[in-house]
C-alpha cells in the first residue's frame, strides 16, 4: 500500500506582515511546529511536505505542480498575500473538482 501524501502550499521566503517582516525561518517554524503537526495529528502516517522540502534548485514550479497533481491532500496557508501561493492554489481547484 502506498503512503498517502499531503502537500502544503505556503509562503517560503521573507514576507511583509502587519508588524514587520516575517522571516523564512519563522515560516519554516510555523510549518514544522503548527501545520505539519496538526496535519499528522489528524491523519497519522501521512507524508507531509512543502515545496522547499523536495524541490531542487530551478525545478520548484514543476515540482509544485507535480505534487499538487499527485498528492492525496493539499493544504494552502494563505495567511500572507503571496502571489506564488495563490497561483499554486489556482492549480488545485480544477484537480479538486475532478474528485
Amino acid at each position: 500500500m502506498t503512503k498517502k501524501t499531503c502537500f502544503v502550499v505556503m509562503a517560503i521566503g521573507d514576507q511583509p506582515g502587519e508588524n514587520g517582516v516575517i522571516t523564512s525561518a519563522d515560516l519554516k517554524n510555523k510549518y514544522d511546529d503548527l501545520l505539519k503537526e496538526a496535519i499528522l495529528k489528524a491523519r497519522p502516517g501521512l507524508e507531509v511536505v512543502r515545496a522547499d522540502d523536495v524541490a531542487l534548485p530551478g525545478t520548484m514550479t514543476t515540482d509544485i505542480i507535480t505534487r499538487i497533481m499527485h498528492s492525496d491532500y493539499v493544504v494552502a496557508d494563505v495567511t500572507f498575500p503571496n502571489p506564488n501561493v495563490f497561483m499554486s492554489w489556482a492549480y488545485v481547484m480544477p484537480v479538486a473538482l475532478e474528485l
